[in-house]
């Protein structure tokens, strides 16, 4: 659902910026979508941010851009994982605040609340208070 409604969103706002390379920015969330699905996290962070920078306001970029930093923070380092983890938060977060609705954003927010130490800005009180929303 947050796919369809960002490609929509991205397609309407083509013909206004043009193209960032050859492709469109609808056509790069599904590229994204694709690196993310085979575990290309990388890849997929990459074109997310991309969108990201000239759309804002992408709920779905956000979310997955943050789904895939959590990807590469449960298998990376320890050093490592606490950037991924950081930039993680911040992602699940925008995207939560440009649609608090979303159910499947709400869950992976809280999940993150849960499980992150405190200094990731983990918190067992945020976690709660979303649920209670």
């Amino acid at each position: 659902m947050l796919l369809i409604s960002c490609i929509a969103s991205l397609k309407a706002c083509d013909h206004v910026i043009g193209s960032t390379s050859s492709e469109k920015l609808s056509e790069k969330l599904i590229v994204a979508e694709r690196y993310y699905e085979t575990k290309n996290y990388n890849e997929s962070i990459s074109l997310y941010e991309e969108i990201v920078l000239i759309k804002p306001d992408c709920v779905e970029a956000l979310y997955m851009l943050g789904k895939s930093y959590g990807r590469l923070a449960q298998n990376s380092s320890w050093l490592k994982a606490i950037n991924y983890a950081k930039k993680t938060r911040k992602a699940f977060e925008k995207a939560h605040s440009l649609n608090p609705a979303s159910e499947e954003i709400k869950r992976d927010l809280i999940e993150f609340y849960r499980e992150a130490p405190r200094f990731l800005g983990g918190s067992d009180k945020k976690a709660q208070i979303l649920m209670a929303k």
